[in-house]
């Protein structure tokens, strides 16, 4: 597992990050580093740590509760393993053969520090820049039971920092923002490029978790700046056992009526038959997670990610992969379906307009 200390310097708007890998029992010199850790921390104006470990320790409990009860998603049972990891961007063809046919998830480690947003986006950067777009916003801890409202980008930054405000924003990326995002090259040409849909903008700060749910397509998630994300995918065939609403016939998304913060174990124990995968993303990776995957995640410190979804289909075709490039391609170079830019009605069925 890895154990994050997470530094928010308030005047410069910049994370500080301090990662080490957990091995078992801790040695004098683990506990050394956690105390050098903690006093690096305490230098900065403000700072927030993960509050556990991740993946959890899966313990017994003291009394006759069975494993996992009443406590987070993830606590009832030990994960498969972690989601398997690449240093490099895998050409479209091999991206298509080892994950996307097979619905398997992926990461790639520091895709995206080329990217623009990964240089640029601190608060004062968006807001002197891009302030005037209309962002929509949500609650911090999502329970798909309130709609988002919207407001200037500028003003949210102004706000999202308290935690009296409990906010966060998941928007499209507004036009004037895209040469700032980087596209990946295993999404550049072939049926990959001609499909993709969208692309989102998520932005937080201090704690903010999802629900357990799964979406309609394929989604190519960058964490581009602030602190560390938290994942657990699901294959889509266990979503029997998590009590899922949504996904009917006309749905291509459905999530969890779990409080996933306390999972009832008593009401619920087949929750620790279902299997998962984990992984921490830091700034610059990217996470692959296949349409219809479930997925919970959980943030600390300030996060903004930047998502590009793109339609699944049972076919890849390889058209114009041969003679591609794959030089850096920002939003802006390439045909999205759906779209935002400055004075447009910002709206959706999220919303209820």
């Amino acid at each position: 597992g890895v154990s994050t200390c997470i530094c928010n310097t308030e005047s410069t708007s910049r994370t500080r990050q301090l990662v080490f890998v957990r091995k078992g029992l801790e040695s004098r010199a683990d506990m050394v580093t956690r105390l050098l850790l903690l006093v690096l921390c305490s230098t900065s104006s403000a700072w927030e740590a993960s509050p556990v470990h991740f993946p959890p320790e899966i313990e017994p409990p003291d009394d006759n509760r069975l494993v996992g009860h009443l406590k987070p998603f993830g606590h009832q049972r030990a994960p498969e393993g972690p989601v398997p990891e690449y240093d490099t961007v895998l050409h479209p063809r091999e991206f298509w053969e080892k994950h996307v046919s097979k619905k398997l998830p992926l990461v790639f480690r520091g895709a995206i520090k080329e990217s623009g947003a990964y240089k640029l986006w601190t608060d004062e950067y968006l807001a002197a820049n891009y302030g005037d777009n209309l962002v929509l916003y949500e609650k911090r801890d999502e329970d798909r039971g309130h709609s988002a409202r919207k407001m200037p980008l500028r003003d949210f930054i102004q706000k999202y920092k308290n935690r009296e405000s409990n906010i966060y924003a998941v928007t499209l990326i507004p036009d004037d923002m895209r040469k700032d995002v980087q596209v990946l090259p295993c999404l550049l040409c072939g049926t990959f490029y001609e499909f993709l849909q969208e692309s989102n903008l998520w932005m937080g700060f201090g704690g903010t978790r999802s629900v357990i749910h799964y979406d309609a397509d394929n989604i190519m998630h960058c964490l581009v700046a602030g602190g560390k994300k938290d994942w657990m995918l699901i294959a889509h065939e266990h979503k029997e056992k998590l009590n899922m609403a949504g996904g009917g016939r006309f749905q291509g998304s459905g999530f969890s009526l779990h409080d996933p913060d306390r999972i009832d174990m008593h009401t619920h124990p087949e929750v620790a038959e279902v299997p998962w995968l984990w992984t921490t993303l830091l700034p610059g990776d990217c996470v692959f997670v296949p349409a219809a995957h479930l997925h919970q995640v959980r943030s600390y410190g300030r996060v903004i990610s930047a998502t590009v979804l793109f339609t699944p289909l049972p076919f890849f075709n390889d058209s114009g992969c041969e003679n591609a490039s794959f030089e850096y391609t920002d939003l802006n170079q390439v045909y999205l379906h759906w779209t935002y830019k400055k004075g447009d009605k910002v709206s959706g069925w999220w919303t209820g307009e």
